[in-house]
């Protein structure tokens, strides 16, 4: 049940953007914080713990077909924006990002025929969907 090769490479690599998804969403709050938006950095500090979530489980997922996970470089983030709406609109552009790595991940299941890590990338893809909504709603509103 192990994932082929180039999966496990495309997985260890998502844990990776979890990782860094996670440091976007610290350096989005840092920045509201410093403005005194503490509801919306309250928002995004709850974003960063959902993103150490979801890298949890692709490593557990990892482990449970019988593989290792690797730790990765992480990017340097950074908590400089112009405006709250400018907080928005880039975490969209971000989610907008993981959902096309997502997207990636199930089309290497499609192509190895690898049926549970459609099944496990399922989920996300559902979750994409809501964040990047979710994200296109506050834009409207502000």
């Amino acid at each position: 049940m192990a994932l082929s090769e180039k999966l496990l490479d495309m997985f260890n690599q998502q844990i990776k953007h979890e990782y860094d998804s996670r440091n976007v969403y610290f350096g989005m709050e840092s920045y509201l914080r410093e403005k005194s938006w503490d509801g919306f950095a309250n928002f995004f500090h709850m974003q960063a713990e959902e993103e150490m979530a979801h890298c949890r489980f692709f490593m557990e997922y990892i482990a449970f077909v019988g593989n290792k996970w690797e730790m990765r470089e992480l990017k340097a983030a950074t908590n400089e924006y112009e405006s709250v709406l400018d907080v928005f609109k880039k975490g969209l552009v971000h989610e907008k990002f993981i959902t096309a790595r997502i997207r990636d991940l199930y089309d290497q299941a499609v192509i190895d025929k690898d049926y549970h890590a459609q099944k496990f990338l399922d989920w996300y893809i559902g979750e994409q969907a809501e964040e990047e909504d979710n994200f296109t709603k506050w834009i409207a509103k502000l």
